[in-house]
């Protein structure tokens, strides 16, 4: 069941699939319960391929790069922090330097729970 999945066997498939794209591996990992089948991988692509094509939508139709999740006249706070990770031990090799963005929306009784639509409703031509 496709519910039922654990998410090691997902990745793994995934891992090889984005790596060898080798059906009979995949199909062999998993005849032995290692893996989901290839169909399965077939159908996280599609959906993956899909999200990527509503974000890019939802972003020519408003102008801006938002979640879709996002609902629209709601109060909306973000916390932007570094992530650094520095190492100082002797053994340390590498480091790591990012900035992580979150987002919070706060509903409350006085405004509705509403999705956005495009600001204007008119596509901004980006290309």
């Amino acid at each position: 069941m496709k519910d039922r999945k654990t998410s090691f066997a997902v990745y793994i498939v995934l891992t090889v699939f984005a790596t060898t794209r080798k059906t009979q591996l995949i199909d062999m990992l998993h005849e032995n319960g290692i893996s989901i089948s290839y169909d399965r991988v077939l159908e996280i692509s599609a959906q993956l391929g899909e999200a990527v094509v509503r974000l890019v939508t939802q972003y020519l139709e408003n102008g801006v790069v938002c979640s879709l999740s996002q609902k629209k006249e709601l109060f909306t706070t973000f916390a932007i922090d570094n992530i650094d990770h520095n190492p100082t031990a002797a053994t340390a090799t590498t480091s790591f330097h990012g900035t992580s963005t979150s987002k919070f929306q706060h509903p409350s009784s006085h405004n509705a729970d509403e999705k956005r639509g495009p600001r204007d409703g008119k596509a901004k031509k980006v290309l």
